[in-house]
């Protein structure tokens, strides 16, 4: 059967096009979670190394995965200053900085932005 293109439609494409798509996003998915759960693990550590409080570790893995969005979207420059503004957000919000700039520089090695 043609469509009003002129090119043929068959229900059997359209169902391995469907497939496809559904297959993909559950990889696509799976692959998230892997990156977050390696993300987490990472992040317990770093912060039962520093001595974190259970109170605060909600804010420092908010930090963490901020940084990971803005690590997908950006890369320079705009990362590095994106960074530092999530930094300065979360240490108005009581998060120590140095701790903050662990995460930044081991877990996504991202420079601390030049000095003045």
């Amino acid at each position: 059967m043609a469509n009003k293109y002129g090119t043929k439609w068959s229900p059997e494409r359209s169902a391995a096009s469907v497939a496809l798509t559904i297959q993909s996003t559950i990889f696509n998915q799976a692959r998230q979670a892997d990156e977050r759960r390696r993300l987490n693990a990472a992040l317990k550590v770093l912060l039962g190394a520093e001595a974190v409080s259970s109170g605060k570790m909600c804010g420092y893995l908010a930090f963490a995965y901020q940084v990971a969005s803005l690590k997908a979207k950006l890369n320079g420059v705009q990362l590095i200053s994106g960074v530092q503004n999530l930094l300065e957000l979360w240490v108005a919000q009581g998060l120590t900085e140095s701790t903050l700039g662990k995460i930044r520089d081991n877990l996504f090695t991202i420079p601390a932005p030049p000095g003045p």
